[in-house]
């Protein structure tokens, strides 16, 4: 990312780094700022004002990152992307960078969604022409794994 940046930040989480950071904490921002795209971005943090360099955890050339949650470990990240209109969620995975697709969503439209603290589960809401929002928690989907 160029400093000064230039865009904003959507989402912000702070999280425990995984074991192979030697920073404290990284931020995870959904934000555009020096982007083509709003991505996933890390940045390690610590005590009284430290930084590390920041990085593009997950970007997309056909989609944006609509929304971010993170479980209490910061473990595993919760996004979703804004493809043509249409969401794609996806599971990732911090310690070893492995994306995983949630295929099965019944809807066209995720919006509020939320993994729990422990990351076992997710809630969100689905919608689309034929669909009022609803609440999907009970829809049975899948992940499959994207490198």
């Amino acid at each position: 990312m160029t400093e000064p940046w230039a865009g904003s930040a959507e989402t912000a989480l702070i999280r425990p780094s995984p074991e192979s950071e030697s920073s404290p904490l990284i931020a995870y921002l959904s934000t555009e700022a020096g982007l083509a795209r709003r991505s996933l971005v890390a940045m390690p943090i610590g005590p009284h004002g430290w930084r590390g360099t920041s990085r593009v955890l997950a970007g997309r050339d056909d989609a944006e990152l609509e929304a971010l949650d993170a479980d209490d470990a910061g473990r595993l990240l919760l996004l979703v992307w804004n493809v043509a209109g249409r969401s794609s969620v996806e599971l990732l995975d911090t310690a070893s960078g492995v994306r995983s697709e949630v295929e099965g969503v019944p809807g066209f439209v995720v919006t509020n969604p939320v993994i729990s603290r422990d990351g076992r589960s997710v809630l969100l809401t689905v919608e689309g022409p034929a669909r009022p929002a609803n609440s999907g928690g009970s829809t049975p989907c899948r992940a499959r794994g994207r490198g």
